[in-house]
């Protein structure tokens, strides 16, 4: 299997890090983690396309695997998650991963401007 990641070229060195914009960095992690719980729990993930069956339950397998490893509460911690929040919520009896959709930045909320004392 080819790996994406090694093909494409290397990024720029970021000159300024103010530069960075803290939500759109949380945005891009509740995105990953949204397409890693999708795999996991069997919702869409339009990433993989159609590749053959036993592809797609390796990979699943991969990703329940990564369920409460330090990686997972790195990733929800850079997102801004509670890890073991996440876990009990998807660990419930009827859970529905199309509820995944729902874990935005604009759900949790954008504190406003700071304002000077």
């Amino acid at each position: 299997m080819p790996n994406r990641a090694r093909d494409l070229p290397p990024l720029p060195p970021i000159e300024d890090p103010s530069e960075l914009d803290p939500w759109q960095c949380r945005k891009l992690w509740i995105a990953a983690l949204v397409v890693k719980l999708n795999i996991a729990f069997g919702g869409p993930d339009p990433s993989l396309g159609q590749q053959k069956k036993h592809a797609r339950a390796a990979e699943r397998r991969r990703m329940l695997e990564w369920l409460g490893s330090p990686e997972f509460h790195a990733e929800c911690a850079l997102a801004g998650v509670d890890g073991d929040w996440l876990l009990w919520g998807v660990s419930r009896p009827g859970f529905d991963p199309a509820r995944l959709t729902r874990l935005s930045v604009h759900s949790m909320g954008r504190p406003g401007p700071k304002v000077a004392a």
